[in-house]
């Protein structure tokens, strides 16, 4: 019985990004997600991000690694964002995390897709159950591993996206 309800209740969380169009016309956008693609809801513990090899500690650090694949390539830019560590997130949601929105196709479709495709990442998570779980893109192509509890990240990413105007008044310099 117990194995039933386990099976019945558990996450499986993969992070994700893509390059997408938006409503506007000429404007792309980068999202980064985290995905519950399991049947149980997930608590997201903590979330590393690595840009070839070059942790990310934060929403600022992702804007830099953009502006770096632009390699002199300027333009405005729209921050979105939402913090996901330590939330809930359901069976079959959701949740961007962080959306970055640029002008001019033509100019950010390659530094955008240059940049997502260096990111690596890993998520820790439990079920309501508390079993925990890591799924790391850079193992097992994120297969999750159980684990007996998260551990603590050497360089987690900071979520907190409080401080959106200074970065995207950087992002336009």
């Amino acid at each position: 019985m117990e194995k039933l309800v386990e099976a019945g209740s558990f996450p499986n969380v993969e992070l994700g990004g893509a390059v997408a169009y938006t409503p506007k016309p000429d404007q792309l956008a980068l999202d980064l997600s985290v995905e519950n693609t399991g049947v149980g809801p997930a608590r997201i513990q903590s979330i590393e991000l690595w840009d070839n090899g070059k942790p990310l500690r934060s929403v600022e650090e992702i804007g830099a690694a953009i502006k770096s694949a632009g390699d002199g390539v300027h333009g405005n830019a729209e921050l979105e964002g939402a913090t996901v560590i330590g939330s809930l997130l359901g069976a079959g949601k959701s949740k961007t995390f962080v959306r970055f929105k640029f002008t001019g196709i033509k100019t950010w479709f390659p530094v955008l897709s240059k940049t997502l495709f260096g990111f690596e990442s890993r998520v820790c998570y439990c079920s309501v159950f508390d079993e925990c779980h890591v799924s790391d893109s850079r193992v097992s192509k994120g297969r999750p591993v159980s684990v007996g509890e998260c551990p603590i990240p050497s360089v987690p990413f900071d979520d907190n996206i409080s401080s959106l105007a200074h970065l995207q008044a950087a992002m336009r310099r």
